[in-house]
């Protein structure tokens, strides 16, 4: 994939640890932007957020049901990271509090949301690579032995409702 660090075991370390780095330069970008003396409203302060961290963490959400919850605890604490930065919050403030002031979603929200939405919109569009690959899953997935997750698991149900309504009747 375009942009995406594998390594050899696929548990996606490389792509965490540059989307780590990334977005730490990032930061630091939102911490000056931040200053009191810029005098940034605090909603374009969570858009330039929105634009300069959470799209690469948005880049790579199809590997977020693949990876271990240490990993994706990483991209949270990123995002927390820049709230208490532009609300200029202590680290002890809850993060439900810094969710609600910068009207944004939790990270696996977030990813959970896109992949739904990127997987259905496969699907309505008939886009063959989606089309083989749900079949595979559907079909073959109770023979395998490997217990990881697919970024097809979470959404099992969904596609199973959506192939039978798609069936003549």
């Amino acid at each position: 994939f375009l942009g995406v660090r594998f390594d050899p075991n696929l548990t996606f370390v490389n792509q965490i640890k540059y989307l780590e780095d990334s977005c730490s330069k990032r930061l630091n970008i939102l911490k000056i932007l931040s200053n009191k003396n810029w005098k940034l409203k605090k909603t374009l302060l969570v858009k330039i957020y929105i634009l300069l961290v959470r799209s690469l963490i948005d880049y790579s959400s199809i590997l977020f049901t693949c990876l271990n919850q240490i990993n994706q605890s990483k991209l949270q604490i990123i995002q927390n990271n820049a709230l208490r930065t532009i609300f200029h919050m202590p680290k002890w403030t809850r993060i439900k509090t810094l969710h609600d002031l910068g009207k944004i979603v939790p990270i696996k929200e977030r990813i959970e949301s896109l992949n739904r939405r990127f997987v259905m919109r496969g699907l309505v569009n008939n886009n063959p690579l989606l089309i083989e690959m749900i079949d595979e899953f559907l079909n073959y997935s109770a023979a395998r032995t490997i217990s990881y997750p697919t970024p097809l698991c979470p959404f099992k149900s969904n596609i199973q409702i959506y192939l039978d309504s798609k069936k003549p009747p």
